[in-house]
Parts: structure tokens; C-alpha cells; sequence
């Protein structure tokens, strides 16, 4: 049992490793215990810590010391432990049949039972005379925590209870003690660690108190007593910052990173060898059990020492002699000489060498075992620790994996030879170095090749096979015994049931791989059929574009097959060309796999050169697999598809964006450089930017361009946009409003914001006068977005209020996507800080009016052909999904939009989701039916009739079909009418709002504004009043020389100049105070006007919408209304037609042609009959129905005849 000095647990997550004990001799993963950030653990029970504070445990539970069940005695795999409802876990500790926890607000809930022959606590019960609990721990009958003590000097004590049989409480006797007592040790506590039946404390300067069993001198090593009940120092001076203590020895841990072990353990310690032992690295955490001691670098090296009886220190040589120890400085330091013969005890550290280059976290001893937290790795790590990883959650593969195999998607997928050819040995390396780190990196500098070899690699240095060994030796033979009696049927033609035994032998091979399939771990099985569907893509493109060299499914198989099934066997690739053949049948036993593959595709392939690629790729597999066709239709993949076009649309124009500025932004650098050159006036206003007709001659002088502009460069909205979007606040913060269902995956190909706009800028800058002297931003910063059908950069409308020039910085998409629209952030920042802002003193009393501050207009942006190209391949992709009932270029037009509220994305996916792809109905139905009946007449012979048979029944086959879907149809669009209306007016609704608020805001500071500048003139006017007076007061010459006079005038003169100099200063106050609302007020009215036409956009979207609804039921009303009366006269002619050559075609013994017949009548029958009800679905009269009988009847007739 360890106990260790713990304060708050704020430790990084990772799966758990263990080791020793009923473990392996080596550091394995341990599948049953979830990622987990802190354990602990007491005589055969153990609790764990996540990261967001859920607690789990297992092993014994007959003391409830896990759950209050008292059916449960014993509990094998973790359980998830509620102490309190909606409160997080901040602290753990678990000793003898006990535990604790510390919760977020600083109280003690304890369980299990404590003494032994004691009461025992059922339940997690709160101690009550605690409160600010920062540190617990458990020894075998006693329990130490740091809890505030206000009425104290230390302000925070170490307080004890349980029994004292051995003073471990800290006070004198040997009473047991059930409420918390203080215990003093005249110092403010910082920490407490319990060993088995003694206490210890880390208090203010890091120094350590130690009381209780002292048997083996763990307490004072110079003194005899078995029992000291009163705090001792063992030693001065020792800057101890962590504790681990056992039942006869304490390690400790310096601020250093040393660790010093004390008391008596023969096979850790030495009574009397309590020196600091230096390691190669500095040491971050120390754990102690009864027989070894495990202790982590700050590098991540894990040493141990100890006994290594059951493979607990996992050392790969033992030293061979004990640590040499320097007198003079008082430390030890390790021998170099080394054995190959492993002993069982050891007093020399070494290294867990199965652990070098992992990430450990924390380590733990227990008894004879021991355990480290290590981040998930990715490769040569078991399927389920990768899959552990943050990123791989909820995914059908590791991260790494998924970025190579979209990698090979598109272009990459074509290239001659993949997985076949070998790619760069030094490539290869790299790559797999960079993935295994999880760097951030461009893959696309790597060839095609090198990635493949990377998904080959990974697969074959996975712990086991991807399909376990054990069920490989299980179903391996069996599955290519039955290809082989496939084989020896195919040699033996003379054989009639050949046949019969090859179908036999393919279900049986089909059933195998099935059971084979559903026997595998779910992250295997995962990733299998995430393996599978990519290389039936790979296999599909391979032998579409490489007719001869083609790496179709057999020579993918033969590639693959070693690396997934057992290792070292041939000829077993036909089990894995079985499984890619058997993929729509895998697909329909695992659905959920089929939206995981698409979510994946749609989140890395909607962009550049992979989107047609993927667009073909859908196409075919929903017309291959039914399981992909309802996939994709699914709200969670629309939502993804959606979120997917815009953020690569915005991405793709916010570069396009940045490539302009540049230009332009050089082009205005070598216009200013020629104007220095050529001595001309450089002033701070532009003519083209303002109006000069609207400033004074103060502001002109003093105006930036970035106060008074009417609408922006390019240059200026792209730095205020990819500058300072990240000064902007999120509508989510607003409790009104759903979350933003934005997501948030991304690929490897990262693409950052062009970073020389700020140094362009810069440049700009340092050649005007006072162009960043002002923080006045407040006017028509931001262009319109663009109405155009392409796509508007988001950027293009977002506003800094930070004032003065705002500084560039690179803004990756990530980034972009996940803030608000500029438009609303400015109002919310403006509410929020209100009052807050003002502007620099102007060097005059004029304040800093508006200028020309004129609506920016609606611009049409020049998009590049990869932008226009681009929509339209989106359209394409939404044209999969989405019913062409609505305009999908409207759709198109009002993402940017719609994205601009985080509140409508929600209503926005609902409202596609509801006009999902469904079937529709010809609009020329009646012209078809009419060409059809002009065509029956044209038909006088037999022979026409018998050449046009087949087409005939086709045609009518076909009309049938769709006068049944118009009534179909009608009834489904006129059911979600009001859903479509209800959706599309509530986004409506939701800008209408925000545009009424931002235009009530304008109208209010506006106002604001007026009585500003109305409380700034009346006091000019004063002031001017006041020195009127004053001049004239100092004009008059005064002959007399009485004093009382002359002292008048004086005093009168101070009265003035007073009141002018108080005059004055309240007009530097309303000056400033009238900067600031018209910067406010320049502010709102920009965006003001940049949101308005997001309101147009969603207002024309909206009435599209709604009319195209109902454009197209009036369309099926109209189709109902002509079919009803031209389908009798068409379908009588149709039926004449068959009964006038009928006898003509039995006499000719005509076979096919009565079989054709009579198929196509029994299918209208069905079409038109509800079946066993003699009832006309589609309502036609009794006459042609009669006759429609007869015929049926006639043409059976004839067929039974013929055969």
C-alpha cells in the first residue's frame, strides 16, 4: 500500500500500464481501466481519477469501500462511483478498506469502513467539521487530510482520525478518535501523506513533520522510541515538495528533483542512509511501496529499485553494487558496472527500459506491482490504447491512419503500383516519426507510396494481427480448406453438382468470415472494415484508370494479407479478397460503421482536387450498397456535409482574399515610396477614402482613414478580418441560443492566413503621420458580403473594436470557423463594454465628428475560375443529398449567411434534412403520355407491335408508377410544408431580430451622439462667453487709484479665469466622453450595415424556399388534374392494341412475347389494384377496369396454352 503527498490532481489523462504482481514481467496495457489521470490504492481495492473528475473503482468491496451493494463482494472491472449528483472528483485517497474523495468545493465525502471491528460507511458520507479540504490520505486505521482552519495563525491544518494505537494521530494516547482533530505543528500545512501506522507533513517552506511508529526509525533516525506521538523534523533544511510513504520507509522528493529514502527496508533502505540520490534527470514524482520504489524524470524515464521478485522494477540488467556515497556533499551516485544476471533485490536504480521514448504521465507502486499513466501511443500499441486518444474517439480509426488513407484518395488513388512499389526508406522513417508524435504537418510532401508503405507498416508492427491470432489459427484453415473443395469441384467437370457444392462451400465461407468478423474487439473490427471499404475504393480506381498494371482486389489481397492475418503464412490472401467482395454484406451487419466512413470522408474530402473524386465515390456506392444510400441521408451527415463546404469555402476564399491583398498591399507600398521620393505631402487622409466636405479643418488634419472611411480597401478589411477576428464575441456565450454545431475536424493540410499582411502593413503604417495615434475605428470597416451565387468569405465582415491599427496575425480556418459572425460580435462586445472606451486626447478641444460615413455597397467580388469551379462541384455534392425541388444555387448563396448566427445552424441542418433527396415526379408527364398514345396508333401490323412489345409495357409500366408517386408525392410535400415554413421562418426571424437590434442600438447612440455633441457646444459656447467677458474685463484701464476698485477687478478677473479653466476642463471631458460615442456610433452603423444584407440574402432565401414548396404542389396538382383525363384514353388504346393482335401472337407462337405480356399486365395489376382488394388504387373506371380483367385473364390464358 503507497500513500502519497497529493494536493489538487490536475495530472494530463492516459491510459494505464501495468506491471508485476498477477501481471506480465513487462509493462502491458491495461484494456479494463479507462483513461484515467490519477489511482490509488488500499489493501485489495483500487480507485481511479478522470480528467473531468468521474471516479471508478474495483477489486474488493465487503467493506463497501466501492458501492453500497451489498450483493457485490467483489468487483473485477471498473465501476463508475457516483459520490455526489453533478459534482466533479478533485482528490481520491483509498487505504485498508477505506476510501475518500475530495470534491470541487472543498468537502470530504469518506466510505467503506476505517477502524477495523468499526462502524463501516456504506455510502460516500460528508465529513462535516472539514471544509477547504485541499489534501487526504488513508493508512490502515487512520485518516489525514489539509483542511482551512480559519480561527488559527497557519490558516490551513493537518487534521486526524481513527485510531492512535500507535500515535499516528498525532496526540498523546492511544483512544480511537472518529471526528477530526487538529493537529499542531505550527506551521500553515501544504500537505499529508499516511504510511501504514505513521503521519506525515510538508508544511510553509517545504519542510517535513513526521509522527507514530517508529519502529524502523522512519520518523527519527537517531531515536530509539517505537511510539513518538508528537510532530518531529527528522531533518533541517531538506526543501521537501512530495511525500510517499509505506509501512517502514519514506521516500521524499526535493524542489530539486532529488529523492531521499528513509528509515529501514532491506530491500529499498537502510536505517541511517537518508542521503539524496541524483538521477541523470531531474525526478517530477516519486512512488513507494512495501518492496520497491518507482520514481518519474521530467524527460519521462521511469527508474525503479527494489525487490524484483515478480518483475515489478522490469529492469533489463541489474546493477551489481550498491550507490557510492559522497561524504562531503552528502549525495549518492549510481556504479556503472553492470551484469547480465537478474537479482532479486536491488538497492541500484535503473530504467524501465520497455517504457523508453513513451509519454508517462505518472507512476504508481503497489504491494509487488507497479502501473504508469502514458499517453495513448500510435504505433506498435494495441488498436484500443491508440484508439483511446482524444482525436480517435467516436472514429472508425486511429487519426494518423485516416489522414494517410484520405491522402490516397483522388488524384493519389490512380498512381501505378500503389501498395504495390516500395516508396523512400528515409521518407517512410520520417513520416512514421512525424505521426507517431502527432505533429502538425503538410503531407502532401511525401509521395503517395510513402503513405502506403506507412499503413502496411503500422498494420504489421501492431502487438497482434488485426484479426488476433487466436481467431486466425481458429477460421484460417477452414475458410481455404473450402476454397480448395472449390477448386477440386472446378477440376472435375464431369461433376453435375459442381454447382451446387461451389454455392455451398461460398455460404459457408461467407458465414465464417461473418462469425470471424463479430468475434473480433470492437476497435479491430473497426478498423477492419474502415481497411476494407478503403481498399474496395483503391481496387475500384486502381482498375478504372490502370487498365494492366491495376491493383485490383486480388493483388491487394496478396499485399495485405500478411500484414492482417497470421504472420509468416502464404497463401491466404483469398480470405481477404473474400471480405472485400463481402462488404455490402459486412455493411448490413454494421450500419453504424457506413455513417462513421462517410462523417470521415465528407470532414477530409470535400476539398481540392478529392471532390470529384468523392462525388463519383458516393454516387457508386449508394447504388451498390443500400446501407450507404440511407446513410447519407442521415441528419448527423448532412450536418457534416454542410459544415464541410462552408468551412473549405471560406477557407478557399479567405486565401484568395489574402493573395489579392498582398498584391494590392504592394502596389500601395511602391505608391508611397514614389510619392516620398518625390517630396509630396504625406498626410494622413486619403481623397478617395474621405469626404473633405464633411470635416473641419481640425479633422482633416487629424482624421485617420481608419475613423472616417466610407467603405474599405481590400487591404484594410482583410487586416481588421484575419486580425482581430479573435477580439470578437461568440453569440453561443448566449444562454438563448443553441450550440454551434460546427465541426471541428481537420486534415493534416492546415491552411494559415497569409502572414505578410502585417508586415505590408506596417510599412503602410510607419508612412503616415499619426495613422495609429487614434483609436477611433467606428465606421464602415467592412464590405457587404458578396451576393453573388459563389460563396462570401466570413472574414470579409468581421470588425476589431480594439481601436488604432490592428495588428495581423495568421488565423487558421479552425479558428475562423469558430467565431461569430462581425456584425453581432459588435453589438455584444458594445453592450459589454459599454462606458469602458474612449479615444486618445486630441492636441485641440475640436472632438473628432462623423465623417462621410456612407453605407458600404453591395459588391460582386471577381472570384478566381478555382472558387467558381469549386461551388460548383459543392452544388454537386448537395444535389446528392438535397431534393431538386429547391434551387440548390440558393442554398449555396445563403450559407456564408446562415453561419453567421451560430443560433441557426441547427434550424438550418433541420430544414435540410427535411427537404432531404426524395423521388420526383416528371414535369411532362401528360406530354409523354400524350406521345405514347400517338405512338399506339401508329401501330397497324403485328410485326410493329410484336418489335415495340417490350417498350410498350416499359412505357406503361412506368406511367402507372408515377400517377401512383403524384399522389404520393402531393400528400408527403404538403406534410412537411409546414415544418419547411416553420424552419425557414424562425432563421428569418432570428436575423430579423438581430438586424431590429443593431438598428434600435444605431438609433439610441445616435441619439446619444446628438446630445453629446449639444452638451459639447453649450459649454464652447460658455467658454467663448466667459472669454469675451475676460478680454473685455482686461481692455478697461482703470484710472483710479483706489484700491477697493482695482482689488475688484482683480478678484473679477480670478472669477473669470476659473471658471474658463473649469469651463475647460469639462470640455476635454465631453470631448472624450463624445469621441467615444461616436465611436460607438461608427461602429454599430458599420455593422449595421454589414449585417443587413445577410438579412436580404436569408429574407430571398426564405421566399425561394417557400415558393418553390409550393410551386411544385401546384405543379402535382396540375399533372393529377391533366393525367386524370388523359391516362383512361391512353391506357384503353394500350389495351385495344394487345387484344386486337393477341390471337395473331399465340398463333405465331410468339413465347417471349406472351411471357413479356404477361408479366408487365400482372405488374400493372399490382400497381393498380391493392392487393386481395378489388380496388382501384389509382381511380379509373369500371368499364376499363372490366376490360383491364378480361384481358389479364385472356393473356394467362394464352401463356398456360403456349407452355
Amino acid at each position: 500500500m503507497t500513500k502519497k503527498s497529493q494536493e489538487n490532481i490536475s495530472l494530463p489523462q492516459g491510459v494505464l500500464y501495468c506491471w508485476g504482481d498477477k501481471f506480465s514481467g513487462k509493462p502491458t496495457f491495461n484494456p479494463l481501466i479507462p483513461n484515467i489521470c490519477f489511482m490509488d490504492n488500499g489493501y485489495n481495492h483500487s480507485l481511479a481519477l478522470t480528467e473531468t473528475g468521474e471516479l471508478y473503482g474495483w477489486g474488493d468491496n465487503r467493506h463497501h469501500q466501492l458501492s453500497s451493494n451489498k450483493a457485490i463482494t467483489s468487483i473485477d472491472k471498473p465501476i463508475k462511483i457516483q459520490v455526489i449528483p453533478n459534482q466533479r472528483v478533485k482528490s481520491i485517497s483509498c487505504g485498508g478498506n477505506f476510501s475518500a474523495a475530495i470534491m470541487e468545493n472543498g468537502l470530504l465525502y469518506v466510505w467503506g469502513t476505517l477502524i477495523e471491528g468499526g462502524k463501516c460507511t456504506e455510502s460516500p458520507t460528508k465529513v462535516d467539521l472539514l471544509k477547504g479540504v485541499t489534501c487526504v490520505s488513508i493508512g490502515i486505521n487512520h485518516c489525514a487530510v489539509v483542511a482551512d482552519s480559519p480561527t488559527t495563525p497557519e490558516k490551513r491544518s493537518v487534521y486526524t482520525w481513527g485510531t492512535n494505537r500507535k500515535g499516528q494521530l498525532g496526540v498523546v494516547g492511544d483512544s480511537i478518535t472518529n471526528a477530526p482533530r487538529r493537529v499542531t505543528l505550527g506551521s500553515k500545512a501544504i500537505s499529508v501523506c499516511c504510511g501504514e501506522e505513521f503521519t506525515a507533513a510538508i508544511v510553509e517552506g517545504n519542510e517535513v513533520f513526521v509522527w507514530g511508529y517508529n519502529k524502523s526509525r522512519q520518523i527519527c533516525s537517531n531515536n530509539s522510541d517505537e511510539i513518538i506521538s508528537i510532530p518531529v523534523k527528522p531533518f533541517l533544511g531538506r526543501d521537501i515538495v512530495e511525500l510517499s510513504c509505506t509501512k517502514n520507509y519514506i521516500a521524499a522528493r526535493s524542489g530539486v528533483g532529488n529523492v531521499c529514502v528513509w528509515g529501514s527496508n532491506e530491500q529499498v533502505c537502510r536505517i541511517g542512509d537518508d542521503k539524496f540520490i541524483n538521477f541523470p534527470n531531474k525526478i517530477k514524482q516519486i512512488s513507494a511501496s512495501t518492496s520497491h520504489i518507482l520514481v518519474l524524470s521530467e524527460k519521462g524515464e521511469i527508474f525503479s529499485w527494489g525487490n524484483s521478485e515478480d518483475n515489478q522494477l522490469s529492469h533489463k540488467l541489474d546493477v551489481n553494487s550498491s550507490p557510492n556515497i559522497n561524504s562531503s556533499s552528502g549525495t549518492t551516485t549510481p556504479t556503472t558496472n553492470t551484469t547480465t544476471t537478474t537479482k532479486k533485490s536491488t538497492l541500484q536504480f535503473n530504467n524501465v527500459y520497455q517504457l523508453e521514448g513513451r509519454n508517462v504521465l505518472s507512476v504508481y507502486s503497489w504491494g509487488k506491482s507497479s502501473g504508469a499513466i502514458i499517453e495513448p501511443g500510435n504505433f506498435r500499441v494495441d488498436i484500443a490504447e491508440s484508439m483511446r486518444r482524444k482525436d480517435n474517439i467516436g472514429s472508425p480509426a486511429p487519426l494518423f491512419f485516416r489522414k494517410l488513407v484520405n491522402y490516397l484518395r483522388g488524384e493519389n488513388s490512380k498512381a501505378e503500383g500503389l501498395f504495390r512499389l516500395s516508396g523512400s526508406m528515409a521518407r517512410c522513417d520520417d513520416l512514421e516519426k512525424r505521426l507517431d508524435s502527432n505533429e502538425i504537418f503538410p503531407i502532401n510532401k511525401y509521395e503517395p507510396y510513402d503513405a502506403a508503405d506507412i499503413i502496411k507498416r503500422y498494420l504489421k508492427t501492431l502487438p497482434e494481427p488485426l484479426l488476433t491470432t487466436q481467431l486466425c489459427q481458429k477460421y484460417e484453415k477452414d475458410i481455404l480448406n473450402f476454397h480448395n473443395n472449390n477448386i477440386n469441384s472446378n477440376s472435375n467437370s464431369s461433376n453435375p453438382n459442381n454447382n451446387n457444392n461451389n454455392n455451398n462451400n461460398n455460404d459457408k465461407i461467407e458465414n465464417l468470415i461473418l462469425e470471424w468478423i463479430e468475434k473480433l474487439p470492437l476497435e479491430n473490427r473497426q478498423l477492419l472494415i474502415y481497411l476494407l471499404s478503403f481498399l474496395q475504393e483503391i481496387s475500384y480506381s486502381q482498375i478504372k484508370y490502370q487498365k494492366q498494371n491495376a491493383m485490383g482486389e486480388k493483388n491487394l489481397a496478396i499485399v495485405f494479407a500478411p500484414n492482417i492475418l497470421t504472420r509468416g503464412e502464404i497463401g491466404n490472401d483469398e480470405i481477404v479478397e473474400d471480405m472485400i467482395r463481402l462488404l455490402p454484406t459486412i455493411m448490413k451487419q454494421y450500419p453504424l460503421m457506413e455513417d462513421l466512413i462517410i462523417i470521415d470522408q465528407a470532414q477530409q474530402c470535400l476539398r481540392g482536387s478529392r471532390i470529384p473524386y468523392i462525388i463519383d465515390h458516393w454516387i457508386r456506392v449508394t447504388k451498390e450498397r443500400e446501407t450507404a444510400n440511407n446513410s447519407l441521408f442521415k441528419p448527423e451527415i448532412i450536418k457534416t456535409i454542410i459544415n464541410s463546404i462552408v468551412e473549405c469555402t471560406l477557407e478557399i476564399k479567405n486565401n484568395q482574399n489574402n493573395q489579392n491583398n498582398q498584391k494590392e498591399n504592394n502596389n500601395n507600398n511602391n505608391n508611397i515610396n514614389n510619392s516620398n521620393n518625390n517630396n509630396t505631402n504625406n498626410t494622413n487622409i486619403s481623397p478617395t477614402t474621405l469626404s473633405p466636405s464633411t470635416l473641419s479643418s481640425s479633422q482633416q488634419q487629424q482624421s485617420t482613414p481608419s475613423s472616417l472611411t466610407s467603405s474599405p480597401s481590400p487591404s484594410q478589411r482583410n487586416s481588421l478580418s484575419t486580425g482581430n477576428i479573435a477580439n470578437s464575441l461568440s453569440l453561443s456565450s448566449n444562454a438563448l441560443f443553441s450550440p454551434n454545431f460546427l465541426s471541428s475536424s481537420k486534415d493534416g493540410n492546415n491552411i494559415n492566413n497569409n502572414n505578410n499582411n502585417n508586415n505590408n502593413n506596417n510599412n503602410n503604417n510607419n508612412n503616415n503621420n499619426s495613422s495609429n495615434s487614434s483609436s477611433s475605428s467606428g465606421s464602415s470597416l467592412s464590405s457587404s458580403p458578396n451576393l453573388s451565387p459563389t460563396i462570401v468569405n466570413r472574414s470579409g465582415y468581421s470588425l476589431s473594436f480594439s481601436g488604432g491599427t490592428p495588428s495581423s496575425r495568421d488565423s487558421s480556418v479552425n479558428n475562423l470557423l469558430n467565431t461569430s459572425g462581425g456584425a453581432i460580435q459588435s453589438i455584444q462586445r458594445q453592450f459589454a463594454n459599454s462606458g469602458s472606451s474612449s479615444n486618445n486626447n486630441n492636441s485641440n478641444n475640436s472632438p473628432s465628428l462623423i465623417g462621410s460615413n456612407s453605407s458600404p455597397a453591395l459588391t460582386f467580388s471577381n472570384s478566381s475560375g478555382n472558387l467558381i469551379e469549386t461551388t460548383k462541384l459543392y452544388e454537386k455534392v448537395l444535389a446528392l443529398i438535397l431534393s431538386p425541388v429547391l434551387p440548390i444555387g440558393s442554398i449555396m448563396k445563403v450559407l456564408p449567411s446562415i453561419f453567421e448566427l451560430d443560433t441557426n445552424n441547427d434550424l438550418f441542418i433541420r430544414l435540410l434534412t427535411t427537404i432531404k433527396l426524395v423521388r420526383t415526379v416528371r414535369s411532362n408527364l401528360d406530354e409523354f403520355i400524350q406521345q405514347q398514345l400517338v405512338m399506339i396508333k401508329e401501330i397497324n401490323q403485328c410485326s410493329q407491335f410484336i418489335d415495340k412489345a417490350k417498350q410498350l409495357n416499359e412505357n406503361v409500366e412506368s406511367v402507372i408508377t408515377d400517377l401512383l408517386y403524384v399522389d404520393e408525392s402531393i400528400k408527403y410535400w404538403k406534410q412537411v410544408q409546414p415544418l419547411i415554413q416553420l424552419y425557414s421562418q424562425q432563421i428569418q426571424s432570428y436575423f430579423k431580430w438581430w438586424f431590429d437590434l443593431l438598428e434600435k442600438s444605431m438609433t439610441e447612440t445616435e441619439e446619444k451622439l446628438f446630445r453629446a455633441k449639444k452638451e459639447f457646444d453649450k459649454l464652447e459656447t460658455e467658454k467663448t462667453k466667459l472669454e469675451k467677458q475676460l478680454n473685455h474685463l482686461n481692455s478697461v484701464t482703470l484710472e483710479t487709484t483706489d484700491e477697493q476698485i482695482l482689488l475688484k477687478k482683480q478678484f473679477d478677473q480670478w472669477c473669470l479665469i476659473n471658471q474658463i479653466e473649469n469651463c475647460s476642463r469639462k470640455i476635454e471631458i465631453s470631448n472624450q466622453n463624445l469621441s467615444r460615442v461616436n465611436h460607438d456610433y461608427c461602429s454599430i452603423q458599420s455593422h449595421f450595415e454589414a449585417f443587413k444584407p445577410h438579412l436580404l440574402i436569408v429574407q430571398e432565401f426564405v421566399s425561394i424556399i417557400l415558393k418553390s414548396v409550393s410551386l411544385y404542389i401546384e405543379k402535382l396538382d396540375q399533372i393529377k388534374s391533366n393525367t386524370l383525363q388523359m391516362f383512361p384514353q391512353y391506357f384503353n388504346a394500350y389495351i385495344e392494341l394487345i387484344f386486337t393482335h393477341h390471337h395473331e401472337i399465340k398463333q405465331q407462337q410468339q413465347l417471349s412475347i406472351i411471357k413479356s405480356l404477361a408479366h408487365s399486365i400482372t405488374l400493372q395489376h399490382q400497381l393498380l389494384f391493392i392487393e386481395n382488394v378489388n380496388q382501384s388504387k389509382y381511380q379509373i373506371s369500371l368499364e376499363l377496369e372490366t376490360k383491364f380483367n378480361s384481358l389479364k385473364r385472356v393473356i394467362l390464358e394464352n401463356l398456360k396454352d403456349s407452355r
